[in-house]
């Protein structure tokens, strides 16, 4: 049973003050040419589609970057199962207020990340509550709301409006956000 939002919200704010006061993490500007280990965080489509964060593992992999990724799906239980590298909560792995299992939040901050690439382009409160407790140098991610939880945030304006006869399948939000992403870490750090 899901409790309503505004209690999950609550819940989460507590959470975040809480952990903010008995944690202490090191802020810091990554060179993306020496990250050797990246955590991605993405919310997941009911079909579990995940061709464009596969893309996005194999792109990160392929530069030499360890990468481990978690994911959330809006349903009872996901269909994909989990490896080492790549999980995918749901429902079953959350509890009324959407909080992941201890084990998986305790398993997060254990483990030592050079970047975290938060890809979700609303709140999705289980991908949120890994990212704040992620040990990682440097979070980055899409700009949601006033009050941030990652240190490097692209603004991504709204997309206008295709007319009514017009589909662009090539246009992938998530993809947009990975690319600004890497392309700003990338052009800092040449100077």
């Amino acid at each position: 049973m899901k409790l309503p939002k505004i209690f999950i919200k609550f819940a989460f704010s507590k959470y975040v003050k809480k952990f903010n006061k008995t944690h202490r993490r090191d802020k810091r500007f990554v060179d993306f040419n020496h990250v050797s280990s990246v955590l991605v965080l993405f919310e997941s489509n009911l079909s579990e589609n995940h061709k464009v964060v596969q893309g996005i593992i194999k792109d990160l992999t392929n530069e030499g970057k360890t990468v481990v990724a978690y994911g959330y799906v809006p349903k009872k239980k996901a269909l994909t199962p989990s490896r080492l590298d790549f999980t995918l909560l749901d429902n079953e792995k959350t509890n009324c207020l959407l909080r992941p299992e201890k084990t998986v939040l305790e398993k997060i901050a254990g483990e030592q990340y050079d970047l975290l690439i938060d890809l979700t382009l609303r709140q999705v409160v289980p991908i949120d509550y890994i990212l704040v407790s992620a040990n990682a140098k440097c979070k980055t991610g899409k700009k949601k709301t006033e009050t941030s939880l990652t240190d490097f945030q692209i603004d991504i304006p709204k997309r206008k409006a295709l007319p009514d006869n017009e589909i662009d399948l090539n246009f992938c939000e998530e993809r947009l956000l990975f690319d600004q992403i890497i392309f700003y870490l990338k052009q800092i750090t040449a100077k």
